[in-house]
């Protein structure tokens, strides 16, 4: 007669394989789903940015119109270049002027908290924004942490005119009032310059989402705008 042990070994062989082969399915099953978003994403950048600029085509001097950005989310639209910045989708086809969606997060700091941070100041709110303001003037490249993300990562089409995009409109009183500073005052107005900053060149659609706004594209004086109303 076998021992309990012998006939257990293999039951337990038996399970750990089954465990094993389960979680290998769970890991496989995550990538691909990651990859289906990732695509989906792409695929909705690039039609919304075909359908922004077959209707910017159409558009005669002082006329303008309204669209609605509801995806892809974790992206932002920005237009190029800024200052003497390009994103290699767009520089390496020898575009001069382009429109972009590139993946943003806000954890992308581009420096300017270690710049706070290395600045040795009290929490007194005035000197903090003060210090704050001046490492970010200061910085050399004034798209911040978008021209990071969009240098190699964005998803871009030409444009034959230039373009200039901007999310200021976004800036709020309220906003401000129900901004959560309190507790963290040094990290709470870095992350509220950043998004400042970021929102000088460029429109984030997570906030689009939020604030239920469109985007607004008008042409002018031979450029374009796109802006928030």
């Amino acid at each position: 007669m076998k021992s309990k042990r012998a006939i257990l070994v293999p039951e337990v062989m038996k399970i750990i394989i089954a465990v094993v082969c389960i979680t290998l399915l769970i890991v496989l099953s995550v990538q691909l789903y990651s990859l289906f978003k990732a695509k989906t994403r792409i695929d909705q950048a690039n039609g919304n940015l075909e359908e922004i600029m077959a209707r910017m085509s159409e558009l005669k001097d002082g006329e303008k119109f309204s669209f609605n950005l509801l995806s892809p989310s974790g992206y932002i639209l920005t237009g190029w270049p800024i200052a003497s910045y390009l994103p290699e989708a767009c520089s390496k086809n020898n575009w001069q002027n382009c429109l972009c969606f590139c993946p943003y997060t806000r954890d992308q700091r581009n420096g300017l908290w270690d710049a706070a941070q290395h600045a040795s100041l009290s929490l007194n709110a005035l000197a903090t924004i003060k210090a704050t303001w001046d490492a970010m003037s200061a910085s050399n490249d004034i798209a911040g942490a978008i021209y990071e993300v969009c240098k190699s990562d964005a998803i871009c089409k030409k444009v034959d005119k230039p373009v200039s995009v901007s999310g200021s409109a976004l800036n709020s009183k309220e906003e401000w009032i129900s901004w959560d500073i309190l507790n963290k005052p040094l990290s709470g107005y870095v992350e509220k310059f950043q998004i400042l900053m970021e929102r000088q060149n460029s429109i984030n659609v997570n906030d689009l989402m939020k604030a239920k706004q469109p985007i607004i594209v008008s042409y002018s004086n031979g450029g374009y705008s796109i802006y928030v109303s």
